[in-house]
């Protein structure tokens, strides 16, 4: 796995009351509605420079730094603007 298998964690419990302050990357499969309810509380609440990949839906308002449009992926980084957006994930 990567080498990831000892600092790879994988958290299940209530998106609203969960702690990501020590996230360095949140993946989300949401609705676009859900996406925007959480848009606040992620931006408040992680760390700059960590990550949130969301599947299917976009952040609406906030700039992708990557995208993968084969996968329909977007890739947001707390604190970065993306105006150098890659298209595909490497």
């Amino acid at each position: 796995m990567l080498g990831l298998r000892k600092r790879a964690h994988v958290y299940h419990g209530n998106m609203y009351d969960f702690d990501l302050g020590d996230a360095d990357v949140v993946t989300i499969y949401l609705l676009q509605g859900t996406n925007q309810k959480m848009k606040g509380r992620l931006g408040d609440r992680m760390r700059p420079g960590a990550k949130i990949v969301s599947h299917s839906f976009s952040m609406e308002g906030w700039m992708p730094t990557a995208i993968d449009d084969t996968k329909n992926i977007f890739m947001y980084e707390i604190g970065k603007a993306g105006a150098d957006v890659q298209t595909r994930f490497v």
